[in-house]
């Protein structure tokens, strides 16, 4: 006679990956991802599971589209002036702990780490296009083929014989 599963296990394979409940995690600890992505901001070693990083994220674009929301709601050129400043300071103070997240997360899915240089990409074509060597045209292309190169390599799931062979030093 074959087994078949129940209906609570079918449900769990089939949820999206940001949904699945793995190792007992709480709702409030999906939450806790971009505090973690701000206290591990200079460890590039190790890995970041599809879930950490996505929930990071979504956290990073509530805070800036909040942001952009509060400039809607509220016009004047002070506050204009506050909110570009906040989203400056802001974006600084994320770059390393967002490259941090990046290259754990493309160590976690199975990739080399240096794929993370790629992201550099588009600063690149800016400037190229700045000085008049390319079309914004191509520089317009460059980012949003970097923009889905990281957008597949991110979705990817976790390797788990790549977390399995690594060394502990």
């Amino acid at each position: 006679m074959e087994k078949t599963r129940n209906e609570s296990e079918i449900k769990k394979t089939h949820q999206p990956f940001f949904l699945e409940e793995k190792d007992g995690r709480s709702d409030a600890q999906k939450f806790s991802a971009f505090k973690m992505m701000f206290r591990r901001y200079l460890h590039f070693r190790g890995f970041s599971s599809r879930r950490e990083y996505w929930w990071a994220y979504l956290h990073m674009a509530v805070i800036i589209i909040f942001s952009f929301a509060l400039v809607l709601v509220f016009p004047s050129l002070l506050t204009v002036q506050f909110m570009l400043v906040w989203l400056s300071v802001f974006l600084v103070v994320s770059i390393f702990p967002v490259y941090a997240l990046l290259t754990r997360r493309l160590a976690d899915a199975g990739y080399d780490r240096r794929l993370v240089l790629l992201s550099f990409l588009p600063v690149l074509s800016r400037i190229l296009n700045e000085t008049g060597l390319i079309s914004s045209n191509s520089d317009a292309i460059v980012n949003w083929s970097v923009f889905a190169f990281f957008l597949v390599l991110t979705l990817q799931p976790t390797k788990e014989h790549v977390r399995k062979n690594v060394r502990t030093i």
